[in-house]
Order: C-alpha cells, then structure tokens, then sequence
C-alpha cells in the first residue's frame, strides 16, 4: 500500500511523540511504501531545528534525527516522488477555494493533499482536523480515521 504523510505525521517517525509508536505499527503492519517529496525534506529540518530553537531537542537529537530521516531515503524505506510543483501548487489552490471555507483548509493542508493524491497515495496519515477534512471531501482515504 503506498501511504503519504503529511510532515507531522513523517516526524513522529523520528522523534518520540505521543503517536510515535501508533504510526510506526501502521506503517510496518500495513507494509506501507511511504513517499516523501522535497516538501518533506524541508519541512522535517525545520521543524526538528525549530525544535531545538524552543529547547525541545537537543542540537544533537537533531542531528540524529536528520541522519536517520536521511537514511530512510537512501535505503528507500522511504520513497522519493518527484512532484510537478507547479501543477501541484495551482491543484492546491483549487482545492482551497472548492473546500476551504467549509473546512478551514490552510494552504500547506491543500499543498499536502494534492500531493498525496498525485502520487497515488492510498491513504494520508494525518492528525491535522482540517487536513483530514479536506482529504475527505475529495475521498482520499486517511488515517487515522
């Protein structure tokens, strides 16, 4: 089955949070091919550098977290898609303005989603409400549910 993540969801992966254990299961009990994009490369260094900014992390969990992130993409054990950023970004903002009203959508949610889908993903792990309901409205399957 080939999953999308979005970030907070590809971060627990790498950093022990609430859900941690609960996604990593998932993965491995549904023998997900999880796909990542440059998105998430960008996405993951902030967050776990932001991270550290708070005091959250130390700069040498940090470290490690980037190498194991990095890691997984050279084993493969996360796979690279090369998304169409332009059409990705013009598909988002569709999505914004077809659902965002109703659902509060931000532009990462919808930047995400379409991602999701053009990769053909079959399911988005998500805890983000919003995101999941826009994923929803387009009938892209998440998880949890």
């Amino acid at each position: 089955m080939t999953v999308y993540c979005d970030t907070s969801a590809l971060l627990k992966l790498y950093v022990l949070e609430a859900e941690s254990r609960t996604v990593a299961r998932y993965i491995r009990e549904a023998n997900a091919r999880v796909r990542v994009t440059l998105l998430h490369e960008l996405e993951v260094s902030s967050a776990l550098n932001q991270r550290v900014f708070r005091g959250e992390l130390k700069p040498a969990q940090c470290d490690k977290a980037l190498a194991d992130f990095e890691a997984d993409i050279a084993a493969r054990a996360l796979r690279r898609f090369s998304a169409p950023w332009t059409a990705l970004f013009q598909e988002a903002a569709q999505l914004c303005r077809q659902h965002g009203a109703r659902t509060g959508t931000r532009s990462i949610d919808a930047l995400h989603v379409a991602v999701a889908r053009a990769c053909d993903a079959e399911v988005l792990i998500t805890f983000d409400v919003r995101q999941r309901a826009l994923a929803k409205a387009i009938k892209l399957k998440t998880w949890p549910a």
